[in-house]
């Protein structure tokens, strides 16, 4: 159980480092105003940055956190039906097993309204061009 413990907080640090360039790249596509009809240009510019913004970042980052919090949810449950609450005895390693699973849900979360905000400015600046 430590061997995939300390996999899976590999795996999270590199979740939680991702997650921050994602949001950078998120805050910064919903920071740009909206053109005017007359910049076609500008338009395109900001198509190109949208597509990349989500299909190489939010969508594989919400995509992968979909999968491993998958993964990892069966474990959880199993774990939190077969141990009791108690504050001074418990298991280090279970615990951390669900702290960790918690972490990744929490970022699986805000992966989600990373992308239903993108998905929200794409329509707020292209609805009259496609």
């Amino acid at each position: 159980m430590s061997d995939i413990l300390s996999a899976i907080s590999i795996v999270l640090a590199i979740i939680i480092a991702f997650l921050d360039k994602t949001s950078k790249k998120v805050e910064f596509f919903n920071k740009n105003e909206k053109p005017s009809e007359d910049q076609k240009v500008r338009i395109a510019e900001i198509q190109g940055e949208f597509r990349k913004t989500f299909l190489f970042a939010t969508l594989p980052l919400f995509i992968f956190d979909t999968v491993f919090c998958y993964l990892l949810f069966p474990g959880t449950i199993s774990i939190i039906k077969k141990s009791s609450f108690n504050i001074w005895i418990f298991d280090l390693t279970t615990t951390l097993y669900i702290v960790i699973f918690v972490c990744i849900f929490i970022t699986f979360v805000l992966s989600l309204l990373q992308n239903i905000s993108i998905i929200k400015r794409r329509y707020e600046i292209f609805k009259n061009n496609p």
